[in-house]
């Protein structure tokens, strides 16, 4: 299995776990997209079948067993890479509709305004 998609899976789930977390933080519930619940499935479903092409392959003796560890490898490669796929849409829905969350905005006050009575005699 090469890196890089489990760096992008990696990398989505930081994301949207944070995400998440400052979205609990402001008391709004985000559930679970589409996207995401078929990345889960695809990635679930892709791990089962490339552990069983693996102890396949530790125990085959025929060329039928062979060619099912073939068929089970591949296809668990292939599902993991659409679940890549999965993943890295989903995580771009979550940072278009949520990201906005995570940046501190500059504009609205961070303490209690100071009372007018105070802020007359420091014109003055």
């Amino acid at each position: 299995v090469y890196i890089w998609p489990i760096l992008l899976i990696l990398s989505r789930e930081f994301v949207v776990t944070a995400v998440r977390l400052v979205a609990a933080i402001e008391h709004v519930l985000i559930s679970a997209s589409k996207k995401g619940k078929m990345k889960t499935f695809t990635q679930m479903t892709a791990t089962n079948f490339l552990m069983v092409a693996d102890m396949m392959f530790d125990y085959s003796e025929t060329a039928e067993e062979l060619i099912i560890y073939k068929i089970l490898r591949t296809s668990g490669l292939v599902l993991f890479l659409v679940s890549t796929l999965f993943a890295m849409t989903s995580g771009y829905d979550y940072c278009s509709k949520y990201l906005h969350m995570l940046v501190i905005d500059d504009s609205k006050p961070t303490s209690a305004p100071e009372d007018t009575a105070s802020q007359k005699t420091k014109t003055k």
